[in-house]
């Protein structure tokens, strides 16, 4: 893992913007709030995003408490009333590559 250090930066240069740029429901699952930089403290006081904070894991909060990080998913689905994906929906090409499949109710698509 430190043989990677050198990236760290790196891999979140341009992260917030990128975040909070998506415009769709978001939920943001932290393991302290006290790691939010300006931007992202800004965003979640005007309600951009839901915050959720998993007391007592690290770094990979669904493994270390696999159950919490599972329930704030569903109640945030169930929140948001976010469709199960049905045959008629697309599945779209994320930017790193894999395809992401969205309900129709949060994305247009181009049939072109």
């Amino acid at each position: 893992m430190l043989a990677s250090k050198t990236y760290w930066k790196e891999w979140f240069t341009g992260l917030t913007k990128s975040f909070l740029s998506i415009k769709i429901p978001k939920l943001l699952l932290l393991a302290a709030s006290d790691r939010m930089d300006k931007d992202l403290t800004i965003a979640q006081m005007q309600g951009k995003f839901k915050l959720s904070v998993v007391k007592d894991v690290g770094h990979i909060i669904h493994e270390d408490n696999p159950k919490a990080a599972a329930d704030v998913i569903k109640d945030f689905i169930n929140l948001f009333k976010i469709l199960p994906l049905t045959s008629d929906m697309k599945p779209i090409v994320g930017k790193l590559g894999g395809t992401v499949k969205k309900a129709r109710k949060y994305i247009e698509y181009d049939d072109k």
